[in-house]
């Protein structure tokens, strides 16, 4: 669905002459566009209908900002994705009174995780670039800690840092096999 409106949209920005070279590219930043899109406004919705938008929001971006430099698992298809991203979404709206309980254990896992295999190789990195992201996976993720000690944020700050690491791990396991 996402790819065939991708298309579409690409074609018809090609059409109008809006772009004219490298179509595979235009298409594969229309359809990232989408799905982030379509990602986002289920996860704010889910968030305002559970009266939980604050959470979402941060759950977002916390997301976000780690896995962009730790890596991770990545689903096969746009449905996939969002659905496993959603689903974690809801997984925390179910059972966010438990993290408070177990922040310390789930801090110190995340740092030992993101200590040996962050960032994830599922993609080439020059040895620089991977020591850049090394160092900012790990400032960002105390930076989250830290964070979640100071802020009423303890609870979803360290669901994501709970999700991102088995991520990771699921991720490293993944190229295993």
């Amino acid at each position: 669905m996402i790819q065939d409106l991708t298309n579409k949209i690409t074609q018809y920005m090609f059409k109008m002459k809006v772009c004219n070279d490298e179509f595979e590219v235009h298409r594969y930043g229309i359809e990232v566009m989408i799905s982030t899109t379509i990602d986002f406004l289920l996860i704010l919705g889910i968030g305002f209908i559970m009266d939980h938008l604050e959470d979402a929001i941060i759950y977002y971006l916390a997301f976000w900002i780690i896995r962009k430099f730790s890596g991770g698992y990545h689903c096969q298809t746009y449905f996939r994705c969002i659905s496993l991203h959603v689903s974690l979404f809801i997984v925390y709206l179910i059972t966010f009174q438990y993290y408070r309980h177990w922040m310390l254990y789930i801090q110190i896992f995340a740092i030992l995780v993101f200590i040996i295999f962050s960032p994830v190789r599922n993609r080439e990195l020059e040895n620089s670039e991977y020591r850049k992201y090394k160092i900012l996976s790990l400032i960002i993720l105390i930076g989250f800690i830290t964070f979640s000690y100071i802020s009423h944020y303890a609870n979803i700050l360290t669901y994501v840092i709970l999700i991102v690491s088995i991520l990771i791990i699921a991720c490293i396991r993944n190229h295993e096999s």
